[in-house]
């Protein structure tokens, strides 16, 4: 039989239990469990505080996914959401909830910066809608929806764009979806896969170059099994450039798409930003594109250079030569701007010398670039056609002590060379028999003479060539005498 003491520890530990179930269970539903990390953004009272609002400082969400039109007969979809900066995003297929509210959770990757999760349950001829909101690691929370909408494909076998009466003639080209990449890759990214998605069994080719028909585009896709997801590698990519493929499919009844689609993309220090997922409020930077020059080597008479790119929208762009520097840090403007095209005159510009400038611009609703984009180039050294400069020859006039029977001789360049020299004067460099031997630098070249007797006079004369192979046609004394 328990004693009366073990009972009161019994039953106490059995209230322990009960609290913290309901601790935890109010936990998982409110959400307070998970996401450790996160730090509160509650008042005491239970509204969120101003940082939470999403008025400043709330993550930007872009690449929202899937759009348009799946397959039919799809059960089931990954759906996923960007941010520009590291936080947490949940979801919802009602409008307006807060962030707390949502209870279906994305799961996110190491950086926190790709939030995806499975939707399942999904029915043929039915348009699903999930609203997203996040918040980032500082507790800032988006105060607005973004929407995540699509549709999957009518009941029947075929999916095509056909809207006749049953059983008429498919007369309709493929509709094209999920176009990838979007947005910007990370710098150094030299390939990457393109792909997209048609409503159909079709055939998809794509094109550098704008307004091509089907038939003349020379990139073709590879297919899967069924035709509807069509893939292939583009190569050849460098940083702070745009790419843009335009495509056009043909479905199995050869319906032809007469108008393109595009797969755009940056790299690296282009900033493209997705489209608009605030609706109604334009929450982008200017997209900067076609910097000039861009990595070009101007000629060694460059003085000036008129230095340029072009923007998505009207802007204002400034430019400075440190990285980094916030937009309002940068002293220079541009002298045409404030407009999609801006171009500005750099003076003072020296041979053998490389330049960047780093530049962001601002729109007219105070969106400014947070990274540089860059314009770099070179400007040539000359081209060398000047022999090697020659001075201080050694001796000159000297006389040296009776008995000497050698001695050193010198002489010195402005510039890597070779020397040599001979007794007779006005010989060519190439038929000059004794040569020099140079320091590391090849600026400073040295020889011995021997055989000297008493009272004699030795001249030598001098000519050198540089490492373009500039040679002096006239010669440089060293002349000196042995004492009786």
């Amino acid at each position: 039989m328990q004693s009366k003491g073990q009972m009161q520890i019994v039953f106490g530990v059995a209230v322990v239990l009960i609290i913290v179930g309901v601790v935890l269970g109010f936990q998982w539903l409110t959400g307070s469990g998970d996401e450790p990390s996160e730090p509160s953004t509650e008042s005491p009272g239970g509204s969120q505080s101003t940082a939470g609002t999403g008025v400043s400082g709330a993550l930007i969400r872009s690449n929202l996914f899937p759009t348009g039109t799946l397959p039919a007969g799809t059960t089931q979809t990954k759906i996923s959401v960007s941010t520009n900066k590291p936080g947490y995003c949940r979801y919802s297929e009602k409008s307006g909830q807060s962030y707390n509210s949502m209870r279906e959770r994305f799961s996110s990757e190491q950086d926190k910066t790709f939030h995806s999760d499975t939707v399942k349950n999904l029915k043929s001829g039915q348009t699903y809608t999930y609203y997203v909101r996040c918040k980032d690691l500082a507790g800032n929370v988006n105060a607005s929806d973004a929407v995540i909408q699509f549709t999957v494909g009518g009941s029947s076998g075929y999916s095509g764009g056909y809207t006749g009466s049953s059983g008429g003639e498919d007369n309709t080209p493929p509709q094209r979806i999920n176009l990838f990449p979007t947005g910007t890759l990370p710098a150094g990214t030299i390939e990457t896969q393109i792909s997209i998605t048609t409503n159909e069994s079709a055939y998809c080719r794509y094109s550098a170059e704008a307004g091509q028909s089907y038939n003349s585009m020379k990139e073709r896709f590879s297919s899967s099994q069924n035709k509807t997801l069509h893939t292939d590698t583009v190569k050849g990519l460098t940083d702070n450039k745009v790419f843009e493929y335009y495509v056009r499919c043909r479905d199995i009844k050869g319906n032809e798409n007469t108008t393109d689609v595009v797969v755009r993309f940056g790299v690296g220090g282009v900033n493209l930003p997705p489209s608009l997922t605030e609706p109604g409020q334009d929450a982008y930077p200017p997209y900067r594109f076609s910097p000039w020059p861009d990595d070009e080597d101007l000629p060694y008479t460059t003085k000036k250079v008129v230095i340029n790119l072009q923007t998505d929208e009207k802007a204002v762009c400034r430019y400075g030569t440190v990285s980094g520097l916030s937009y309002y840090s940068m002293n220079r403007i541009f002298a045409n701007t404030n407009s999609t095209y801006h171009s500005t005159e750099v003076t003072g510009l020296s041979e053998g010398r490389e330049y960047k400038y780093y530049i962001k611009c601002i729109d007219e609703n105070d969106n400014a670039n947070t990274d540089d984009l860059i314009i770099s180039f070179n400007v040539e050294e000359p081209e060398d056609v000047t022999p090697p400069v020659r001075s201080n020859p050694y001796p000159t006039g000297d006389t040296f002590a009776p008995g000497t029977t050698q001695t050193m001789i010198s002489i010195v360049t402005n510039e890597p060379a070779s020397c040599r020299y001979d007794a007779e004067q006005g010989e060519p460099y190439n038929s000059m028999g004794k040569s020099f031997k140079s320091d590391t630098a090849k600026k400073y070249h040295t020889a011995t003479v021997s055989g000297l007797a008493d009272g004699q006079s030795y001249d030598y004369f001098v000519r050198c060539k540089d490492l373009d192979g500039n040679v002096n046609t006239g010669d440089v004394m060293i002349y000196f005498s042995v004492g009786e």
